[in-house]
């Protein structure tokens, strides 16, 4: 009996700690307290259920494929448990959903295919979540690449993030492409820890409902990664999330780790040294990549 009481204590309280999951090469992600994660890939997803492939002729999944191929690994992080098991079962079992129970999915996916009202395609689309439970969870998801993207060194940060730019400004104006109004309130190009490019994106929307969406692509190795979230309802934790998430990855803008001022301060280089110095032991950092991130510093 003492046994089971520990063996309880002990998972009990590993539900209240953080971990670290490495999602790639020197690659880490914290996953918070009370939190959850379920993983699987783009070809497990699409073996099962083939009408996926699909959606690869829908010009946003078009985008992506460009970063991403079948054999990408998508990473659920999540305080809802209900959700994990949800996406364990219809990927152990693809007559999981086939349940009475979830006969709402099938009606309220006919008014969405079927509808060419905005609105209306959105509200059936909340009613899912409202029903599956999903609604009010805290959820991020973050795709793992394994694509390099060869040509990624001769992309120039500021030419791409104007012409990111213009076309969110000619999206935002067009009713039909844009009939909700969704506004993006952060665009930005700039350089991770490892001296690559991310890409952050934030937007929201006022109406039919609050939503609030924040994401980036960023690269290693030249290869994408890209997180996100949707927020439907509270969403203050959004960027504390986001942040506690990402943090220990390196894949956040530089500045979030070390100072990149044009005038550095020489009391600032020990502590950036010793900082970068730990980064290297934990292994958050290869030796080539240390050496070219403290010869920065130095010169």
């Amino acid at each position: 009996m003492k046994k089971v009481l520990l063996t309880v204590l002990i998972l009990l309280f590993l539900n209240t700690i953080s971990f670290s999951k490495v999602i790639s090469e020197n690659v880490k992600i914290k996953i918070p307290p009370n939190f959850y994660t379920y993983e699987f890939t783009l070809k497990e997803l699409t073996n099962i259920y083939p009408f996926v492939k699909e959606l690869k002729e829908v010009q946003y999944f078009k985008d992506l494929s460009n970063l991403f191929d079948l054999n990408t690994r998508v990473i659920i992080i999540t305080n809802n448990k209900n959700k994990v098991e949800f996406f364990n079962n219809i990927m152990k079992d693809y007559k999981f959903l086939d349940s009475p129970k979830f006969n709402f999915l099938k009606i309220e996916l006919d008014k969405i295919t079927k509808s060419k009202n905005e609105t209306e395609i959105v509200n059936s689309y909340f009613s899912m979540l409202k029903k599956l439970e999903f609604y009010n969870d805290k959820t991020m998801w973050i795709y793992v690449g394994n694509m390099e993207i060869k040509n990624l060194d001769n992309v120039n940060a500021s030419t791409f993030k104007s012409e990111i730019k213009s076309e969110i400004m000619k999206f935002e104006k067009d009713i039909t492409a844009n009939p909700l109004g969704l506004k993006f309130i952060n665009i930005d190009v700039n350089q991770n820890y490892f001296n690559e490019m991310i890409i952050n994106l934030d937007s929201e929307l006022e109406k039919p409902a609050k939503v609030i969406n924040k994401g980036i692509v960023s690269f290693k190795n030249r290869k994408a990664i890209m997180a996100y979230i949707n927020c439907y309802n509270n969403c203050e934790y959004v960027d504390s999330l986001f942040n506690s998430v990402l943090q220990p990855s390196f894949l956040l803008q530089k500045s979030n780790y070390i100072k990149t001022d044009n005038v550095k301060q020489d009391k600032d280089i020990p502590k950036q040294l010793e900082e970068l110095n730990n980064l290297y032991k934990s292994g958050a950092l290869t030796e080539k990549e240390f050496k070219a991130a403290k010869a920065k510093i130095l010169q």
